[in-house]
């Protein structure tokens, strides 16, 4: 599937069709958006519409156009809005000298500002920049950027100055740009970037890729950039897909597959209904009149099932059981979810000392395969509730160098097992 790391579906140019158009992306292999905002003004639409549909999440920042009459009460409220659990980064955020709708030392001050603000949320950063590199690049480096890392939104620098973002960490995009006829720059840096630090996007309405150049552009289009980016690197486009998916899902952190796609997951895993039904009914009559501990129940089911517990896969299964009788009242979700996550954070707590020291004692094995040796050592200590919040927390408590996209190979691997 696609990953849109950029849009703007909040735009005035999608008022009359949004729903439509993001309706349309399921059947049209776009499974993930991220829509980026350019003032506080704009953040009640964006988080009406990444409430209405799962797919799609949300940065919040102040673009450089908005920024002259910024005041510190707006860092308080945008600290505000990036609690949102929907809020995966700040941005956009940046400097344009090309339209300089704002002065350029304003720009400058409100860039620097809420890249402090990114590090002190520990949040990646979205990062506009249009004819002001130089800047830009001073701004990031004096404020620590790599501490944070990010996106460059519709890259338009060097291979030299992507040598640097790389070096931090970051990630560059690449859009409709990459497929104008004239475009030299971007294609001389596609082919530098490696892989697997490239995310794509659209940049809707904007920046409508070839064949489509000069309509409004949609999530819709973003195959094209693919298409593109497949030529350029001289590999297929579904390796593309799937590289850049997984690249933007590292950066923007917890990200879930629409509904969609996780319930097609979770009827797989439970494909065969007798025999979960008899499992079910094996668990149940365990307890004294069929009255059992709903939590437990879903913990034993899903272990036999060999499921690991995500957030959208545990509100499909529990859909799944509630809609086929299995529970006959109806109960709290939320409730669900929090008590199995906080579970799961105090199991790994307990034991994340010998993790530590394992580690310590096991270097040579860390060489070979480390994903692997993390994931034997989760096993043996009967981690069985893996999601990607206890993976972050295995990451934030082991003092190790770890390689960038850590977190998700181990999610991968415990998920797939």
């Amino acid at each position: 599937m696609l990953f849109d790391s950029h849009a703007h579906y909040n735009d005035e140019r999608f008022k009359d069709d949004v729903d439509e158009v993001l309706s349309a992306m399921n059947e049209n292999n776009v499974g993930l958006i991220l829509n980026s905002c350019s003032s506080l003004d704009e953040v009640p639409d964006i988080f009406a519409i990444c409430e209405k549909y799962p797919f799609v999440y949300a940065s919040v920042g102040i673009h450089p156009h908005e920024v002259s009459e910024l005041t510190e009460a707006d860092m308080d409220k945008l600290k505000e809005y990036a609690k949102n659990p929907k809020v995966k980064a700040i941005g956009e955020i940046g400097l344009d000298y090309f339209y300089d709708f704002s002065p350029r030392d304003i720009q400058q001050k409100w860039f620097a500002r809420q890249v402090d603000v990114a590090r002190e949320l520990k949040m990646p950063v979205v990062i506009h920049d249009r004819e002001a590199h130089k800047d830009c690049m001073d701004i990031l480096r004096e404020h620590k950027v790599s501490e944070v890392g990010g996106v460059f939104h519709c890259y338009a620098g060097s291979v030299e100055m992507a040598k640097e973002i790389l070096d931090w960490g970051m990630y560059i995009a690449f859009g409709g740009s990459l497929t104008f006829k004239k475009s030299v720059r971007p294609v001389e840096v596609a082919k530098y970037v490696p892989l697997d630090r490239i995310v794509i996007e659209t940049d809707s309405p904007y920046l409508t890729p070839e064949p489509h150049r000069g309509k409004r552009n949609s999530s819709l289009y973003i195959h094209y950039v693919a298409e593109k980016l497949a030529a350029v690197k001289g590999i297929s486009v579904e390796e593309i897909e799937n590289a850049t998916y997984e690249n933007a899902k590292i950066i923007f952190k917890n990200l879930e597959l629409n509904n969609e796609y996780i319930s097609k997951q979770m009827y797989e895993q439970c494909v065969n209904f007798e025999e979960f039904q008899k499992k079910y009914n094996e668990i149940s009559k365990e307890r004294e009149n069929n009255s059992f501990d709903v939590i437990t129940l879903y913990i034993e089911m899903l272990k036999e099932f060999n499921c690991r517990i995500n957030k959208y896969l545990l509100q499909c299964f529990h859909e799944y059981i509630y809609n086929n009788g299995f529970i006959n009242e109806e109960i709290n979700f939320d409730v669900i979810f929090n008590k199995l996550h906080k579970n799961t954070i105090i199991s790994l707590s307990e034991g994340i000392e010998n993790i530590k020291i394992n580690l310590i004692m096991s270097k040579i094995q860390i060489k070979i395969d480390f994903i692997s040796f993390i994931h034997y050592l989760l096993s043996k200590e009967n981690y069985d509730l893996l999601n990607y919040d206890t993976m972050y927390y295995i990451y934030s408590k082991i003092d190790i160098n770890l390689p960038s996209n850590f977190i998700l190979k181990l999610f991968i691997r415990s998920t797939n097992k």
